[in-house]
């Protein structure tokens, strides 16, 4: 495993850099491997540009190499990290560069971009994450199991089968699942899962409503050629993928700076308009955060386009309207 390798690399930098350097017999016993093993090792290090040089046994022993590391050389100390722990990292450094100044963001970002190209093949397809507020957070403390055996499978492309509540119906089934990415998305964790009852139809799974997963006995799964993350969320007002719709919303005027401020989909244009409100149009898909996103505005803004989205705004403010008769 590359982790291993990575592991054996700073030891023998140890050994190395000590007075006298080290032979290949004390390099195997000090990394606990073969000889083949050993000049593996140093042929590592070689592809890394660290200095090595073997000189004649310091004690008389002209038969032996030692080897060493000039001394001038400062080694660097990298931190060696397990795969999921990886995944971790690189999804909480990626959160938090939106809350600071605009060096230090600079800084966490080329840590995580660092993280993230020291992931194998592509490891980077199967981890990304998104914006999220500290705020409203989901907790997973009950579902250890589950998200760990959901990290192994995405990790090494296992098939689990999963037992599922969906939250619209509040139905509970279980199929089998490949999940080829794990988002981090508004403090929640998402798996993108191929189905493969279903033709390996794509679908977006909320891991805390997964409350069983096994994947002992399952066939691993190749990722489909062309697959990105990133560009099947592309289109996605939030989490949810569908058919785009086009949008156009009239915002107060007291409403106006902030909704210019922000990209809320794809093709997006703004109106300005005498009276200070603002005309905002764009592209997305997820119908229901859309719904839930013009609600969340108030009477701040007046959904105008496409019809469908305007009848569930207005079925949604009759239903809230009901609640509070008195006030009405």
């Amino acid at each position: 495993m590359r982790i291993d390798m990575e592991r054996k690399v700073l030891l023998a930098i140890e050994l190395m850099q000590r007075s006298g350097g080290a032979s290949i017999a004390e390099l195997m016993n000090h990394l606990e491997c073969s000889r083949k093993t050993v000049y593996q090792v140093l042929g590592e290090m070689e592809e890394r540009n660290i200095p090595l040089y073997d000189s004649k046994d310091i004690r008389g022993n002209t038969s032996s190499k030692r080897w060493s590391i000039r001394e001038d050389w400062l080694s660097p100390r990298p931190l060696i990290l397990e795969p999921n722990e990886q995944v971790i990292l690189n999804l909480a450094l990626r959160r938090f560069r939106f809350f600071e100044s605009a060096s230090t963001r600079k800084a966490l970002r080329e840590i995580a971009d660092r993280i993230s190209e020291s992931f194998s093949g592509n490891r980077k397809r199967d981890f990304i994450t998104t914006y999220s507020s500290l705020k409203r957070a989901k907790s997973y403390e009950h579902k250890r199991d589950v998200v760990d055996a959901l990290f192994t499978c995405v990790d090494k492309k296992k098939r689990a089968r999963i037992t599922y509540t969906a939250a619209q119906t509040g139905a509970t089934k279980t199929y089998e699942i490949d999940p080829y990415t794990i988002v981090d998305h508004d403090n929640a964790l998402y798996a993108i899962a191929g189905i493969p009852s279903h033709d390996g139809d794509i679908r977006v799974l909320a891991v805390e409503r997964i409350s069983a997963i096994e994947f002992a006995g399952l066939p691993r799964f190749a990722v489909p050629d062309g697959y990105d993350p990133e560009v099947y969320l592309s289109d996605s007002f939030g989490i949810i993928v569908e058919d785009c719709v086009d949008v156009r919303a009239l915002f107060a005027p007291d409403a106006a700076l902030y909704a210019t401020e922000r990209v809320w989909g794809k093709n997006q244009e703004a109106i300005q308009n005498e009276d200070g409100s603002v005309l905002v149009s764009f592209s997305a898909s997820g119908f229901a955060e859309l719904t839930r996103w013009a609600l969340s505005w108030g009477g701040s803004v007046q959904i105008l386009e496409p019809p469908e989205l305007v009848a569930a705004v207005a079925k949604e403010v009759r239903r809230a309207s009901a609640l509070y008769p008195l006030l009405f």
